[in-house]
């Protein structure tokens, strides 16, 4: 399995995004895409302990696209916004953004075959509608984990994507994001406490859905 945080690299948060070798700007707690194409604020961490992400990595996409991530890597929490112009005559409206959520997927996780969607919901942010889908993907923990044996072993996961279309600028959205905390008390909800694998599962799956509509509510084109 191929994690997102192979392809990190580092530079730690400190209030200046150019001063960490960013190709955008961080002003406060607001990321500026390179070109303003869009703008996100710096999500806050869930750790009790670690608020800030200590690592943060942007870049410029194919046809005037970019992207900006968020992680703590030793925590196994990590966040990606992005934006993309469509090109001229590709399809326009809700119905391409599933596909569009499949692809961000693919690009955060490398998978056989394509992993379960366990939630759908549509969103509504500032420049459109959107869809969330919370995936389901077998060993695709950012960390291993050595739970249950010697050797350390990929948990399985819960990812997160949101894809938005604005019909007037020509332009998708997305985010992507997990954080693996809860799904390592999984095993033993459902194993040791006997509860109801499929209840758990919602119940993490809406709880990381809820996430995500709160981090991509400042997620914007300029």
């Amino acid at each position: 399995m191929k994690s997102i945080l192979a392809v990190f690299s580092v530079f730690f948060f400190a209030g200046c995004g150019t001063a960490y070798g960013l190709e955008g700007n961080i002003s406060g707690d607001e990321y500026l895409s390179p070109g303003k194409l869009f703008r996100v604020n710096v999500p806050v961490m869930r750790n009790a302990f670690v608020k800030k992400p200590s690592v943060i990595r942007d870049e410029l996409r194919p046809a005037g696209g970019g992207e900006v991530n968020f992680s703590v890597p030793n925590l196994g929490e990590a966040w990606r916004f992005g934006a993309r112009p469509l090109s001229d005559g590709s399809p326009i409206g809700i119905t391409i953004l599933p596909d569009i959520c499949d692809e961000e997927l693919g690009r955060w996780h490398s998978a056989s075959s394509k992993p379960p969607v366990i939630l759908e919901e549509t969103i509504q942010l500032a420049d459109g509608p959107g869809v969330v889908r919370i995936y389901y993907v077998k060993s695709g923990s950012l960390l291993p984990s050595r739970r249950g044996g010697a050797d350390p072993a990929h948990q399985d996961a819960l990812v997160g994507v949101v894809a938005v279309i604005s019909e007037n600028k020509r332009a998708v959205l997305y985010a992507v994001g997990q954080f693996d905390e809860p799904m390592n008390m999984f095993s033993s909800m459902v194993e040791k406490a006997k509860m109801d694998r499929d209840t758990v599962l919602k119940m993490f799956a809406r709880d990381h859905l809820k996430r995500l509509r709160e981090l991509t509510t400042t997620l914007r084109l300029q």
